[in-house]
């Protein structure tokens, strides 16, 4: 379902003084945002060194990503900045480490 779409709907769902919560991943838009892979790409090899005790992940992990990938697209941040903040004014969009963003919207 269209993200455009689905808010909407969400919106009129949730309760007076509940809260919205979106965590999803960012396409990279401008330099700037490739460069942060400076930092993010050392620091997700770690972090799967912790988790997986390996850097490589598993085949199956490899295949599911794919997949996701054949379906799945993916906002720029200036899109999900748009799009939010059109149907739910007062949202909160903010890009954080490792390719993600997070919305916070309080009814």
């Amino acid at each position: 379902m269209p993200l455009e779409s689905l808010l909407p709907n969400l919106k009129t769902t949730l309760k007076l003084g509940g809260k919205l919560i979106v965590l999803d991943l960012l396409e990279h838009e401008i330099v700037r945002d490739s460069l942060s892979d400076v930092i993010a790409v050392p620091l997700s090899w770690i972090f799967q060194v912790f988790r997986n005790r390996r850097i490589r992940p598993t085949l199956e992990a490899v295949e599911a990503w794919r997949e996701h990938g054949r379906t799945d697209k993916y906002l720029t941040q200036s899109q999900a900045q748009q799009i939010y903040t059109e149907v739910l004014t007062e949202a909160i969009v903010r890009k954080h480490l490792l390719w993600r963003y997070s919305v916070v919207w309080e009814k």
